[in-house]
């Protein structure tokens, strides 16, 4: 019996302005005043080092522009503009790529700032490199270990190089800023400083005549609970497991949960989004597969998969919550067709999100937009340790 492999997929929400995440609109343009919004400076840093930005997705529904919107601001807002915006590369192996071939200067690079959806249990929404996985910590640290990525050399990036990931909760994963960080910088230490966001990332423009102006960027605190697809507790019970979870905010979470989209900035609202976790087992025959008929033979199966089940651990969200669909299946790969049994389960995640505000003089609630070197908001990488090494599947 053979573990051939384990898949994280995250299906991504939709906000208007557009922000990291893919399901509908969930915060009314009227709620927020952006013409009274605090931003704070993109941009501070040695103006002889070049400077770019990597847009490392396109939209795939029109309802939520969060790419676009994004590019507009990193284009049209003088405060956030690069030497470079590129749009074009969906890899990380191809931003270490472009990094490496378009830097003929004395000085290494300055601001490299990176735009992907991504969430704080399985990385980030890209590739590793063409037809390869998903950016997670695994996928990662697998890419660093077998030198599919390759760091790059000081005269290109060094440890003055800031390298900012504006991704939704990116800021929260610890392990993946240190092994980005890794990744880019190498084994000598001289390796970039990765900052990401701890909140879900917004951005909003408004176009005129083809032309985007008023191009803004805000961020949204969240706090998370769980519960298994399919099955919704009611309210109540949700704000019970969210005042547990985090017995030090204050929040009227019942007022949450029962609002799906912010009146006005600083309103607490809520979304959910599912997150797929897929496992398959191959054996050497049909013979040899389990006939897992009740769902008493197949939950005693899932019991078995230790490796999966370490997984989840790791991810952090309780095994409880996932629904699971357990069913035999045919495997196929180069070698050939192979007896299989397939799991696919589903944990819902239901985020309440605030936008960050402060109070102006008139004692109104204005959005704020914190500077990235805000330890509050944002994740910093650390040098992370050599040896820690995990490979899929195995």
């Amino acid at each position: 019996m053979k573990n051939l492999s384990i898949v994280f997929n995250i299906g991504l929400l939709i906000f208007l302005f557009s922000s990291c995440d893919t399901q509908t609109n969930k915060i009314s343009p009227s709620a927020i005043s952006f013409d009274s919004m605090i931003t704070a400076t993109e941009q501070v840093e040695d103006s002889t080092r070049p400077s770019i930005t990597f847009i490392m997705g396109t939209d795939s529904k029109l309802e939520n522009p969060y790419y676009q919107q994004a590019k507009n601001y990193y284009e049209f807002n003088p405060e956030a503009q690069t030497d470079f915006l590129i749009d074009s590369i969906f890899t990380l192996v191809g931003v270490r790529d472009f990094l490496e071939n378009n830097n003929e200067g004395i000085n290494p690079w300055g601001q490299v700032n990176i735009v992907v959806h991504s969430n704080q249990w399985t990385g980030l929404s890209a590739r590793i490199e063409k037809n390869g996985p998903r950016v997670s910590n695994e996928s990662l640290d697998y890419a660093i270990q077998h030198k599919i990525i390759k760091s790059l050399d000081n005269t290109k990036m060094d440890e003055q190089t800031n390298l900012n990931f504006y991704s939704c909760g990116l800021g929260k994963n610890q392990e993946m800023l240190d092994l980005l960080s890794f990744a880019f910088g190498g084994e000598d230490g001289v390796r970039p400083l990765v900052r990401s966001s701890k909140h879900f990332m917004f951005y909003e423009s408004n176009v005129y005549q083809g032309q985007a102006y008023n191009c803004k960027k805000y961020m949204a605190q969240s706090w998370h609970t769980y519960f298994k697809t399919g099955y919704r507790p009611g309210n109540l019970q949700l704000a019970n497991q969210l005042k547990k979870a985090f017995p030090n905010v204050e929040k009227d979470w019942l007022s949450a949960l029962d609002t799906k989209e912010a009146a006005y900035p600083g309103q607490a609202f809520h979304h959910t989004y599912r997150i797929p976790v897929v496992w398959t087992v191959t054996y050497e025959n049909k013979s040899e597969r389990p006939n897992l008929k009740t769902e008493a033979e197949k939950q005693e199966w899932l019991k078995e998969q230790e490796d999966l089940l370490a997984k989840i651990d790791g991810m952090g969200i309780p095994k409880k919550y996932f629904n699971w669909t357990i069913r035999p299946t045919v495997y196929t790969n180069e070698e050939g067709d192979h007896p299989a049994i397939k799991a696919i389960g589903f944990c819902t995640i239901l985020n309440v999100l605030e936008a960050i505000t402060e109070t102006d003089e008139a004692g109104q609630n204005i959005v704020v937009s914190p500077a990235i070197n805000d330890e509050e908001h944002f994740g910093f990488s650390r040098n992370p340790e050599e040896g820690s090494t995990v490979f899929i599947g195995q």
